[in-house]
Protein backbone atom coordinates (compact mmCIF):
# COMPACT_ATOMS: atom_id res chain seq x y z
CA UNK A 1 0.00 0.00 0.00
CA UNK A 2 2.98 2.94 0.61
CA UNK A 3 4.44 2.04 -2.75
CA UNK A 4 1.08 2.50 -4.31
CA UNK A 5 0.73 6.01 -2.35
CA UNK A 6 3.95 6.56 -3.29
CA UNK A 7 3.52 6.23 -6.43
CA UNK A 8 0.74 8.21 -7.08
CA UNK A 9 1.96 11.67 -4.66
CA UNK A 10 5.04 11.26 -7.26
CA UNK A 11 2.56 11.45 -10.34
CA UNK A 12 0.88 14.28 -8.23
CA UNK A 13 3.75 16.29 -8.11
CA UNK A 14 5.22 15.78 -11.91
CA UNK A 15 2.00 16.77 -12.89
CA UNK A 16 2.00 20.19 -10.62
CA UNK A 17 5.56 20.35 -11.67
CA UNK A 18 4.31 20.49 -14.99
CA UNK A 19 1.87 23.01 -14.63
CA UNK A 20 3.99 25.75 -12.92
CA UNK A 21 6.40 25.67 -15.53
CA UNK A 22 3.72 25.78 -18.41
CA UNK A 23 4.53 22.44 -19.90
CA UNK A 24 1.20 21.12 -19.10
CA UNK A 25 -0.96 19.29 -21.49
CA UNK A 26 -4.53 20.39 -22.06
CA UNK A 27 -5.66 17.60 -19.78
CA UNK A 28 -3.08 17.66 -17.34
CA UNK A 29 -4.33 21.30 -16.66
CA UNK A 30 -7.62 20.78 -16.30
CA UNK A 31 -6.95 18.21 -13.69
CA UNK A 32 -4.97 20.97 -11.33
CA UNK A 33 -7.54 23.55 -12.04
CA UNK A 34 -10.04 21.23 -10.64
CA UNK A 35 -8.21 20.01 -7.78
CA UNK A 36 -7.66 23.68 -6.63
CA UNK A 37 -10.66 24.76 -7.18
CA UNK A 38 -11.79 21.98 -4.83
CA UNK A 39 -9.43 22.55 -2.18
CA UNK A 40 -9.72 26.52 -2.24
CA UNK A 41 -12.91 26.45 -0.68
CA UNK A 42 -11.22 26.09 2.57
CA UNK A 43 -10.78 28.85 4.38
CA UNK A 44 -7.21 27.98 6.03
CA UNK A 45 -6.07 27.33 2.10
CA UNK A 46 -4.71 30.32 0.29
CA UNK A 47 -4.90 30.84 -3.42
CA UNK A 48 -0.98 30.74 -3.72
CA UNK A 49 -0.18 28.08 -0.61
CA UNK A 50 1.03 25.05 -3.11
CA UNK A 51 1.82 23.56 0.07
CA UNK A 52 -1.51 23.48 1.62
CA UNK A 53 -2.72 21.91 -1.31
CA UNK A 54 -0.32 19.49 -2.07
CA UNK A 55 -1.50 17.68 1.84
CA UNK A 56 -4.77 18.42 1.29
CA UNK A 57 -5.11 16.55 -2.24
CA UNK A 58 -2.81 14.09 -0.54
CA UNK A 59 -5.43 13.67 2.88
CA UNK A 60 -8.36 12.87 0.42
CA UNK A 61 -6.57 10.62 -1.64
CA UNK A 62 -5.55 8.40 1.35
CA UNK A 63 -8.95 8.69 2.70
CA UNK A 64 -9.95 7.06 -0.48
CA UNK A 65 -7.64 4.20 -0.85
CA UNK A 66 -8.01 3.74 2.58
CA UNK A 67 -11.70 2.85 2.12
CA UNK A 68 -11.98 0.45 -0.82
CA UNK A 69 -15.41 -0.84 -1.37
CA UNK A 70 -16.44 -3.81 -3.42
CA UNK A 71 -18.99 -2.11 -5.04
CA UNK A 72 -19.59 0.93 -6.78
CA UNK A 73 -22.74 1.84 -8.56
CA UNK A 74 -22.42 4.75 -10.81
CA UNK A 75 -25.82 6.88 -10.80
CA UNK A 76 -26.35 7.66 -14.53
CA UNK A 77 -28.92 10.44 -14.70
CA UNK A 78 -25.74 12.26 -12.47
CA UNK A 79 -23.03 11.38 -14.84
CA UNK A 80 -21.91 13.94 -17.72
CA UNK A 81 -19.66 13.31 -20.15
CA UNK A 82 -16.54 14.23 -18.16
CA UNK A 83 -18.28 14.20 -14.88
CA UNK A 84 -15.92 11.71 -13.08
CA UNK A 85 -12.96 9.15 -13.35
CA UNK A 86 -13.19 6.66 -11.29
CA UNK A 87 -10.28 3.56 -11.48
CA UNK A 88 -9.91 0.96 -8.91
CA UNK A 89 -7.29 -1.53 -9.18
CA UNK A 90 -5.90 -4.71 -6.97
CA UNK A 91 -6.21 -2.47 -3.34
CA UNK A 92 -6.88 1.08 -4.59
CA UNK A 93 -8.87 3.85 -5.02
CA UNK A 94 -8.54 7.20 -6.84
CA UNK A 95 -11.45 9.43 -7.30
CA UNK A 96 -11.12 12.56 -9.50
CA UNK A 97 -14.39 14.84 -9.30
CA UNK A 98 -13.67 16.76 -12.65
CA UNK A 99 -15.97 19.79 -14.04
CA UNK A 100 -18.67 19.25 -16.25
CA UNK A 101 -16.62 19.79 -18.86
CA UNK A 102 -16.37 18.65 -22.08
CA UNK A 103 -12.63 16.06 -21.82
CA UNK A 104 -10.39 17.11 -25.37
CA UNK A 105 -11.76 15.20 -28.01
CA UNK A 106 -11.37 16.14 -32.23
CA UNK A 107 -14.52 18.04 -32.83
CA UNK A 108 -16.63 17.77 -35.88
CA UNK A 109 -15.12 19.75 -38.63
CA UNK A 110 -11.44 19.41 -37.00
CA UNK A 111 -8.73 17.46 -37.99
CA UNK A 112 -8.62 13.81 -36.75
CA UNK A 113 -6.46 11.03 -37.14
CA UNK A 114 -9.88 9.40 -38.03
CA UNK A 115 -12.39 10.19 -40.70
CA UNK A 116 -12.85 14.27 -39.94
CA UNK A 117 -16.65 14.25 -39.41
CA UNK A 118 -20.52 12.59 -39.44
CA UNK A 119 -21.69 12.06 -42.53
CA UNK A 120 -25.06 12.97 -43.89
CA UNK A 121 -26.27 11.79 -47.69
CA UNK A 122 -30.06 12.42 -48.50
CA UNK A 123 -31.20 10.80 -51.58
CA UNK A 124 -28.85 9.25 -54.38
CA UNK A 125 -26.67 12.36 -54.58
CA UNK A 126 -26.74 15.07 -51.59
CA UNK A 127 -23.89 14.59 -49.37
CA UNK A 128 -23.54 16.56 -46.43
CA UNK A 129 -20.49 16.88 -43.58
CA UNK A 130 -21.86 17.15 -40.14
CA UNK A 131 -19.67 19.47 -39.09
CA UNK A 132 -19.99 22.82 -37.58
CA UNK A 133 -22.37 24.52 -39.77
CA UNK A 134 -25.54 22.45 -39.70
CA UNK A 135 -27.06 21.20 -43.19
CA UNK A 136 -30.70 22.81 -44.01
CA UNK A 137 -33.04 21.21 -42.32
CA UNK A 138 -31.25 21.01 -38.92
CA UNK A 139 -29.42 22.16 -35.79
CA UNK A 140 -27.72 21.67 -33.46
CA UNK A 141 -28.93 21.69 -29.64
CA UNK A 142 -27.17 20.62 -26.68
CA UNK A 143 -28.98 17.78 -24.53
CA UNK A 144 -27.57 16.53 -21.35
CA UNK A 145 -24.59 18.11 -22.31
CA UNK A 146 -24.32 16.56 -26.04
CA UNK A 147 -23.97 17.83 -28.98
CA UNK A 148 -27.19 16.63 -30.98
CA UNK A 149 -28.09 16.91 -34.63
CA UNK A 150 -31.58 17.63 -34.77
CA UNK A 151 -34.18 17.24 -37.80
CA UNK A 152 -37.09 19.41 -38.06
CA UNK A 153 -40.10 18.21 -38.19
CA UNK A 154 -41.24 18.08 -41.88
CA UNK A 155 -39.24 21.01 -42.85
CA UNK A 156 -39.90 20.17 -46.72
CA UNK A 157 -42.12 18.10 -47.47
CA UNK A 158 -39.96 16.69 -50.94
CA UNK A 159 -37.19 16.00 -48.92
CA UNK A 160 -38.96 13.97 -46.32
CA UNK A 161 -39.99 11.43 -48.69
CA UNK A 162 -35.95 11.12 -49.46
CA UNK A 163 -34.14 8.27 -48.11
CA UNK A 164 -31.40 9.52 -45.41
CA UNK A 165 -28.03 8.55 -44.11
CA UNK A 166 -26.24 8.82 -40.97
CA UNK A 167 -22.82 7.43 -40.89
CA UNK A 168 -20.61 7.85 -38.33
CA UNK A 169 -16.45 7.43 -38.97
CA UNK A 170 -15.03 8.89 -36.23
CA UNK A 171 -14.04 7.73 -32.92
CA UNK A 172 -16.00 9.93 -31.22
CA UNK A 173 -20.20 8.84 -30.80
CA UNK A 174 -22.31 11.33 -32.70
CA UNK A 175 -26.14 11.58 -31.85
CA UNK A 176 -28.98 13.39 -33.36
CA UNK A 177 -32.92 13.54 -32.76
CA UNK A 178 -35.36 12.50 -35.38
CA UNK A 179 -38.38 14.06 -36.49
CA UNK A 180 -40.58 12.28 -34.23
CA UNK A 181 -38.29 12.72 -30.95
CA UNK A 182 -36.54 9.62 -30.84
CA UNK A 183 -33.01 10.11 -30.32
CA UNK A 184 -30.07 7.38 -32.01
CA UNK A 185 -26.93 7.59 -30.88
CA UNK A 186 -23.85 6.00 -33.27
CA UNK A 187 -21.11 4.27 -32.03
CA UNK A 188 -17.91 4.59 -33.75
CA UNK A 189 -18.32 2.95 -37.28
CA UNK A 190 -21.97 2.77 -37.42
CA UNK A 191 -24.76 3.87 -39.52
CA UNK A 192 -28.49 3.90 -40.02
CA UNK A 193 -30.67 4.56 -43.27
CA UNK A 194 -33.89 6.10 -42.20
CA UNK A 195 -36.65 5.29 -44.67
CA UNK A 196 -37.98 8.09 -47.20
CA UNK A 197 -41.92 7.34 -45.57
CA UNK A 198 -40.37 7.74 -41.61
CA UNK A 199 -43.04 8.97 -39.65
CA UNK A 200 -46.01 9.12 -42.30
CA UNK A 201 -47.60 5.53 -41.41
CA UNK A 202 -44.48 3.59 -40.29
CA UNK A 203 -41.24 4.33 -38.82
CA UNK A 204 -38.61 1.84 -40.59
CA UNK A 205 -34.75 2.31 -40.05
CA UNK A 206 -31.99 -0.32 -40.64
CA UNK A 207 -28.62 -0.18 -38.82
CA UNK A 208 -25.19 -1.40 -38.23
CA UNK A 209 -22.71 -1.81 -36.40
CA UNK A 210 -23.53 -0.51 -32.55
CA UNK A 211 -26.37 1.52 -32.29
CA UNK A 212 -28.56 2.78 -29.18
CA UNK A 213 -31.92 3.94 -29.60
CA UNK A 214 -33.98 6.27 -27.27
CA UNK A 215 -37.37 5.81 -28.88
CA UNK A 216 -40.74 8.43 -28.46
CA UNK A 217 -44.20 6.61 -28.76
CA UNK A 218 -45.89 8.05 -31.63
CA UNK A 219 -49.75 8.11 -32.72
CA UNK A 220 -51.64 9.17 -35.52
CA UNK A 221 -55.61 9.49 -34.83
CA UNK A 222 -55.37 6.97 -31.92
CA UNK A 223 -53.37 4.57 -33.65
CA UNK A 224 -49.69 3.76 -32.59
CA UNK A 225 -47.15 3.88 -35.39
CA UNK A 226 -44.59 1.12 -35.17
CA UNK A 227 -40.95 1.30 -35.09
CA UNK A 228 -38.78 -0.74 -37.00
CA UNK A 229 -35.36 -1.37 -36.54
CA UNK A 230 -33.30 -3.88 -39.38
CA UNK A 231 -30.15 -5.46 -39.25
CA UNK A 232 -28.48 -8.29 -41.33
CA UNK A 233 -29.87 -10.87 -39.04
CA UNK A 234 -33.07 -9.47 -37.61
CA UNK A 235 -36.39 -7.41 -37.87
CA UNK A 236 -36.75 -5.56 -34.09
CA UNK A 237 -40.35 -4.54 -33.34
CA UNK A 238 -40.99 -1.76 -30.30
CA UNK A 239 -42.94 0.93 -29.14
CA UNK A 240 -41.42 3.05 -26.95
CA UNK A 241 -38.06 2.09 -25.23
CA UNK A 242 -34.64 2.19 -25.09
CA UNK A 243 -32.63 -0.48 -26.56
CA UNK A 244 -28.57 -0.49 -27.95
CA UNK A 245 -27.97 -3.03 -30.85
CA UNK A 246 -24.69 -4.07 -31.75
CA UNK A 247 -24.01 -5.85 -35.50
CA UNK A 248 -20.20 -4.94 -35.43
CA UNK A 249 -19.33 -8.11 -35.36
CA UNK A 250 -19.53 -10.12 -38.59
CA UNK A 251 -21.78 -13.51 -38.65
CA UNK A 252 -23.22 -12.46 -34.33
CA UNK A 253 -25.47 -9.88 -33.27
CA UNK A 254 -26.85 -8.84 -29.70
CA UNK A 255 -29.53 -6.75 -28.86
CA UNK A 256 -29.76 -4.78 -25.06
CA UNK A 257 -33.00 -4.02 -23.81
CA UNK A 258 -32.65 -1.17 -21.16
CA UNK A 259 -36.28 -0.25 -21.28
CA UNK A 260 -39.75 -1.33 -22.52
CA UNK A 261 -40.49 -4.34 -24.49
CA UNK A 262 -39.19 -5.24 -28.26
CA UNK A 263 -39.82 -8.24 -30.31
CA UNK A 264 -37.15 -9.69 -32.63
CA UNK A 265 -37.30 -11.97 -35.52
CA UNK A 266 -34.57 -13.43 -37.09
CA UNK A 267 -34.43 -12.57 -40.85
CA UNK A 268 -33.07 -15.90 -42.15
CA UNK A 269 -35.31 -18.35 -39.52
CA UNK A 270 -38.16 -16.46 -38.81
CA UNK A 271 -37.66 -17.49 -35.13
CA UNK A 272 -39.14 -14.74 -32.67
CA UNK A 273 -38.70 -13.70 -28.81
CA UNK A 274 -39.47 -10.67 -26.59
CA UNK A 275 -37.22 -9.23 -24.30
CA UNK A 276 -37.74 -7.69 -21.04
CA UNK A 277 -36.23 -5.33 -19.28
CA UNK A 278 -31.99 -5.80 -18.65
CA UNK A 279 -32.31 -8.79 -21.27
CA UNK A 280 -29.86 -9.59 -23.89
CA UNK A 281 -30.58 -11.62 -27.23
CA UNK A 282 -27.74 -12.89 -29.01
CA UNK A 283 -28.15 -14.46 -32.22
CA UNK A 284 -26.11 -15.46 -35.44
CA UNK A 285 -26.58 -16.60 -39.22
CA UNK A 286 -25.86 -20.12 -38.68
CA UNK A 287 -28.49 -21.19 -36.06
CA UNK A 288 -32.65 -20.80 -35.61
CA UNK A 289 -31.90 -19.98 -31.88
CA UNK A 290 -31.75 -17.12 -30.37
CA UNK A 291 -30.13 -16.89 -26.81
CA UNK A 292 -31.48 -14.67 -24.39
CA UNK A 293 -29.92 -13.62 -20.82
CA UNK A 294 -29.91 -11.50 -17.85
CA UNK A 295 -28.08 -8.06 -18.91
CA UNK A 296 -24.34 -7.72 -16.52
CA UNK A 297 -23.76 -4.61 -19.00
CA UNK A 298 -26.30 -2.23 -18.60
CA UNK A 299 -23.09 0.28 -17.43
CA UNK A 300 -21.18 -0.64 -20.65
CA UNK A 301 -24.12 0.38 -22.67
CA UNK A 302 -24.85 3.42 -20.96
CA UNK A 303 -21.01 4.61 -21.05
CA UNK A 304 -20.04 4.31 -24.78
CA UNK A 305 -22.98 6.86 -25.61
CA UNK A 306 -21.38 8.93 -23.13
CA UNK A 307 -17.88 8.65 -24.88
CA UNK A 308 -16.49 7.07 -21.85
CA UNK A 309 -15.43 3.67 -21.46
CA UNK A 310 -17.16 1.30 -18.39
CA UNK A 311 -14.61 -1.57 -16.87
CA UNK A 312 -16.35 -3.42 -14.39
CA UNK A 313 -14.16 -6.12 -12.94
CA UNK A 314 -12.04 -6.63 -15.77
CA UNK A 315 -8.60 -8.06 -16.10
CA UNK A 316 -6.15 -5.24 -17.22
CA UNK A 317 -5.47 -7.68 -20.07
CA UNK A 318 -8.94 -6.81 -21.03
CA UNK A 319 -8.92 -3.23 -20.88
CA UNK A 320 -5.95 -3.23 -22.81
CA UNK A 321 -7.56 -5.16 -25.77
CA UNK A 322 -10.57 -2.21 -25.16
CA UNK A 323 -8.50 0.22 -25.83
CA UNK A 324 -5.98 -1.56 -28.26
CA UNK A 325 -8.83 -1.58 -30.37
CA UNK A 326 -10.34 1.85 -29.92
CA UNK A 327 -7.51 3.72 -30.29
CA UNK A 328 -5.94 1.39 -33.01
CA UNK A 329 -2.61 0.87 -31.62
CA UNK A 330 -1.35 -2.57 -30.66
CA UNK A 331 -0.68 -3.51 -26.82
CA UNK A 332 1.37 -5.87 -25.11
CA UNK A 333 0.81 -7.04 -21.68
CA UNK A 334 2.93 -9.02 -19.47
CA UNK A 335 1.68 -12.28 -18.36
CA UNK A 336 2.22 -11.09 -14.69
CA UNK A 337 0.00 -8.53 -14.35
CA UNK A 338 -2.42 -9.55 -17.01
CA UNK A 339 -4.82 -10.65 -14.43
CA UNK A 340 -5.12 -7.47 -12.36
CA UNK A 341 -8.89 -6.44 -12.07
CA UNK A 342 -10.05 -2.97 -13.05
CA UNK A 343 -13.06 -1.56 -12.44
CA UNK A 344 -14.06 1.90 -13.25
CA UNK A 345 -14.97 4.99 -16.03
CA UNK A 346 -12.69 7.03 -17.94
CA UNK A 347 -13.34 9.54 -20.46
CA UNK A 348 -12.67 8.35 -24.18
CA UNK A 349 -9.81 10.60 -24.58
CA UNK A 350 -8.27 11.74 -27.96
CA UNK A 351 -4.47 10.47 -27.03
CA UNK A 352 -4.63 6.97 -25.49
CA UNK A 353 -1.72 8.32 -23.31
CA UNK A 354 -3.95 10.34 -20.95
CA UNK A 355 -6.24 6.94 -20.80
CA UNK A 356 -2.69 5.27 -19.69
CA UNK A 357 -1.75 8.15 -17.28
CA UNK A 358 -4.93 7.36 -15.24
CA UNK A 359 -5.01 3.45 -14.95
CA UNK A 360 -0.83 3.65 -14.11
CA UNK A 361 -1.68 6.60 -11.26
CA UNK A 362 -3.93 3.57 -9.45
CA UNK A 363 -1.95 0.78 -10.48
CA UNK A 364 1.22 -0.74 -9.99
CA UNK A 365 2.17 -0.66 -13.50
CA UNK A 366 4.33 1.43 -16.23
CA UNK A 367 3.09 1.85 -19.75
CA UNK A 368 6.26 2.33 -22.30
CA UNK A 369 5.78 2.60 -26.25
CA UNK A 370 8.30 1.23 -28.41
CA UNK A 371 8.27 0.81 -32.31
CA UNK A 372 4.46 2.13 -32.36
CA UNK A 373 3.73 -0.81 -30.08
CA UNK A 374 3.00 -0.05 -26.08
CA UNK A 375 3.98 -2.40 -23.51
CA UNK A 376 2.57 -2.76 -20.47
CA UNK A 377 4.79 -4.18 -17.62
CA UNK A 378 4.81 -4.36 -13.69
CA UNK A 379 6.08 -0.99 -12.29
CA UNK A 380 9.88 -1.36 -10.42
CA UNK A 381 9.27 0.69 -8.08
Amino acid sequence: MHKKRHKIKDRLFKIFRLYTSGKASTEQEKFVDTFYDSVGTEENVQENDMESISKEIKSNIDKIINTNPKVISFPWAAVKVAAAVVLIGAASILLFNLRQEQAEQPQYGQESSHEETPILLVGSDSVYALGEEPPEGTSYKIIDDQKVLVFAARAEENESKLLKVVKNPTKNVFTFLLEDGTQIWLNSGAEVEISSQFGVTKREIAAKGEVYFDVTKQQINGQAIPFTVHTSLQRIDVLGTQFSINSSNGDEESIHLVEGKVKLTHNLYKTSTLLKPDQKAVLNGSSSNILVVRAEDSNKVNAWRKNLFYFEDQTLASVMEELSQWYSVEIHVDKSIAQIPITGIITRYKNIQDALQIIEMTNNINTVKEGGKIYVKESQR
